[in-house]
């Protein structure tokens, strides 16, 4: 499990079932060492964890690049496709947690605080009265602490953990599905809780009296990680620039910073992992 979360694929591709239906480890000694590992460390995952995100294996690049200067065979893609032999990391797309307390973060708003009730205006309720059923049904996710604190009810999920594939709690499951489909990039484009947060963050960036073109770049690290190429620079520095006729200046300077930085949110490159 822990590199299945670490990798995005298990030792073992079938994490619900190590039975005869199941898949065979494609690792089959490295699996028994790091479980006597974590067994000789009297269960530390930390430890663990540690040891193997500071491998070779997991700091490799996911690029599958023919001219990659890591592989030791030429266009090793043609022969591991499905990259079951470990040649390169593995793309990933972030869980609908990491999402939005990524967005969170990005706009300053998120609340780091420990403990306490994760549901607003929480109380006691018998769950055989209808009220109960009401405080499920009816309940707005207006919290801003990080998605581990996120209320996971039976019957409704935080839309943004609807859309980007967050499991199902009515039964154990090993591993998420991992979806493209169309809602996801229209509840990064309009859904309000990603609009406030952008014009948070547009506000927060504008509070510094920075030229535009380090905004950019400061926005780019913020959001993607990295430094925008000198033609997304010049594409954004054009996409920020109000115009002359406008009688607001102002106000249309910090739409268009939010719109940039949603711009941001909705690239494919914001949801994967490289």
């Amino acid at each position: 499990r822990i590199w299945l979360w670490l990798f995005g694929e298990g030792l073992v591709r079938t994490p619900d079932n190590f039975g005869t239906m199941g898949e065979t480890p494609t690792h089959p000694e490295l699996l028994d060492y790091l479980a006597s590992e974590l067994i000789e460390s009297r269960w530390d995952l930390k430890h663990l964890v540690t040891m193997i995100v500071s491998s070779r294996t997991y700091q490799q690049s996911s690029s599958n690049a023919k001219d990659n200067p890591q592989f030791a065979i030429p266009n090793p893609q043609s022969v591991d496709p499905e990259n079951r032999l470990l040649w390169r990391q593995n793309r990933r797309r972030m869980d609908a947690e990491s999402l939005r307390d990524t967005i969170l973060t990005v706009s300053h708003t998120l609340d780091t605080s420990v403990g306490g009730s994760n549901i607003s205006n929480a109380k006691v309720v018998n769950v055989n009265d209808s009220s109960a059923q009401a405080l499920e049904y009816y309940y707005q996710f207006a919290d801003t602490r990080r998605s581990v604190y996120t209320p996971a009810f039976r019957n409704k999920r935080h839309e943004l953990f609807e859309a980007f594939d967050f499991a199902d709690i009515n039964g154990p499951i090993g591993k998420r599905n991992t979806s493209t489909v169309a809602p996801q990039a229209l509840f990064l484009m309009n859904h309000p809780f990603v609009m406030e947060q952008a014009d948070k963050a547009a506000e927060v960036l504008l509070m510094s009296a920075k030229s535009d073109e380090e905004l950019i770049k400061q926005a780019y690290r913020e959001v993607l990680g990295r430094l925008p190429t000198e033609h997304e620079l010049h594409l954004s520095q054009d996409f920020v620039r109000v115009s002359d006729a406008e009688t607001d200046k102002e106000v249309q300077r910090v739409e268009n910073w939010a719109l940039f930085v949603q711009t941001l949110f909705a690239s494919v490159e914001f949801r994967y992992l490289k």
